[in-house]
């Protein structure tokens, strides 16, 4: 689905629509690693849940703030 949405984007280029979806996904996994990593490696394993409630809200924060953006408002 998200597929679709992403390559549908952009009709007049679908390749470039392909590769940005490709790229930020690669993305997420970089950082999502990077910060697991670290929870990981300083605090400990312990630390882990808290990272990730830490994340969840995050995302959760920013999806509010990016629905709230006049250019994502419905006709």
């Amino acid at each position: 689905m998200q597929q679709y949405v992403t390559s549908t984007s952009i009709p007049e280029y679908p390749d470039f629509a392909n590769g940005m979806f490709i790229s930020f996904g690669n993305i997420g996994i970089v950082v999502g690693t990077s910060l697991g990593g670290y929870a990981v490696g300083g605090p400990g394993i312990s630390a882990t849940p808290f990272v990730c409630l830490a994340l969840s809200a995050a995302l959760y924060s920013s999806s509010l703030v990016m629905e709230s953006m006049p250019w994502t408002a419905n006709a």
